[in-house]
Order: C-alpha cells, then sequence, then structure tokens
C-alpha cells in the first residue's frame, strides 16, 4: 500500500514542501487507521493484522522486524516478556495510547521525511512529540521506515523489533 504523490518537481523548495506535506498526510492516515484497533499492546489482533494483512504501510525491512518479534511472543513459552509489542505499544511509545495522534512537522533527514507525532489526550495534544516517524519515498510513494522516541537519542523501534530474540537466547550463562 504505498499512497501515491502528486507533487510538482519544478521548483526543489516546492517539491521538499510537497514531500513533506504528503509525509505527514500519509503518517495521519496511518494514526487514524491503527488507534481505534484496539487498546493498548496485549492486543496482538491489531499487530497481526499490520503484519499479514497491511504490511505495505511499512518498508520491508520494518514489516519483517515487526513479524520477527511477533513470532517471538508466540512461540515463547516462558511466560515472560520477550519482545518489544508485549511490553509496549512502539507505534505510539505507550503502554496506555491516548485516543487520537497528530502527525505534524514533516522535515528531511537521512533521505527521509521524519514527522513528529503528538498524542491527543482528553482533547489536548501534547507540547512535544511522543513519537518521530521515518518516512522513505519510494519514487512516487511513501512508506513508513522506523519508529523513534524523540526522547531517547539511540531509540530505534526497527532494530529493536528485529533483535528480539526468545528469553532462552536473552540469558547470559555466568562463569
Amino acid at each position: 500500500m504505498l499512497l501515491l504523490l502528486a507533487c510538482s518537481t519544478s521548483d526543489s523548495d516546492d517539491s521538499s514542501t510537497n514531500r513533506h506535506a504528503a509525509a505527514v498526510t500519509f503518517v495521519q492516515r496511518f494514526y487514524d487507521w491503527y488507534v481505534p484497533l484496539g487498546d493498548g499492546p496485549t492486543v496482538t489482533t491489531r499487530y497481526d493484522s499490520l503484519a499479514r494483512n497491511e504490511s505495505g504501510w511499512f518498508t520491508p525491512a520494518l514489516a519483517a522486524a515487526l513479524t520477527n518479534d511477533l513470532e517471538v511472543q508466540r512461540h515463547d513459552t516462558t511466560g515472560d516478556i520477550v519482545s518489544i509489542t508485549s511490553e509496549i505499544d512502539p507505534f505510539v511509545a505507550s503502554q496506555d495510547p491516548c485516543p487520537r495522534y497528530e502527525a505534524r512537522d514533516g522535515r528531511d533527514s537521512s533521505g527521509r521525511v521524519v514527522v513528529s507525532v503528538y498524542p491527543v489526550c482528553n482533547g489536548r495534544a501534547a507540547a512535544k512529540p511522543s513519537i518521530l516517524v521515518e518516512v522513505s519515498v519510494f519514487g512516487d510513494g511513501l512508506q513508513i521506515s522506523n519508529f523513534r522516541n524523540p526522547d531517547y537519542a539511540t531509540s530505534d523501534v526497527r532494530q529493536e523489533l528485529a533483535n528480539t530474540r526468545p528469553a532462552s537466547a536473552k540469558a547470559i550463562p555466568r562463569p
């Protein structure tokens, strides 16, 4: 599911502005679709839906990382929290999501457009974003390539999802 852009490339500034606006609209559409699917990180059906039916929102690397995380949790027999998606909703950076999220402020970063996403709880948008969504532009289409928490410089949801391993594999033997 790639969002087709209707951008003019006649002027570099106009093109950049159009790309940013298209990325913000794309991210807002994602959150408008995603958030109502369920509450909290224990609602695996929305993750399953993303991984199996709606993975077109994501680049192949992010879709594969989400699938990895889901499979690790699904096959774990320890009863421990062994995956990112079982602990927190990585797409809203919260265990207790707000009923709405607002995408704003597209800017260029390393060949992608980064969109700031603000939680809207009790009818008020937060003063600062809770998540930064990286959007890759592919010709005339867009896909989400990563989610980052703006409060942590090293935050990288795609890498965290991809690195999820069963609890038994996480144990470090002591000498």
